[in-house]
């Protein structure tokens, strides 16, 4: 039904167009030559019914970030991690980071239900949470 020249790129702000009405004739057939009109509305609904079932489909996609339980941290001979001091060790030895701006380790909780996460320069990373641990 959609032969001719017409590009085959649409904008994808195309897609909050439902309906594509103008009430002058002759504005009408210089925005939308015979049979434009028609490609055009077939062109949106597939856009749009395509966008859809790909956010339908990418909907949990994303992994989530799971971290080792500190009570079987285990890197570069250190671990388990179940306080302030094993949780610095960890950031020293195993991650090779040193304090800065007197930020180093930050352990919250306590053994068996705990976090360790460690400051590199640009924020904390965590290194490893107990599933017992809740904030």
């Amino acid at each position: 039904m959609c032969h001719g020249t017409e590009t085959s790129n649409v904008s994808i702000i195309v897609t909050s167009i439902t309906v594509v009405h103008v009430s002058n004739p002759s504005l009408e057939r210089k925005l939308f030559p015979a049979g434009a009109t028609l490609c055009f509305a077939m062109r949106c609904v597939l856009l749009g019914s395509t966008l859809a079932l790909a956010l339908v489909a990418l909907q949990g996609c994303v992994d989530e970030v799971t971290y080792p339980e500190c009570a079987s941290y285990s890197k570069n001979s250190v671990g388990p991690l179940t306080d302030a001091t094993t949780c610095r060790t960890a950031c020293v030895t195993a991650e090779g980071l040193a304090e800065k701006n007197g930020q180093l380790e930050d352990w919250k909780g306590s053994s068996g239900s705990g976090k360790c996460e460690c400051y590199d320069g640009s924020g904390y990373r965590k290194l490893c949470e107990d599933s017992g641990y809740s904030s």
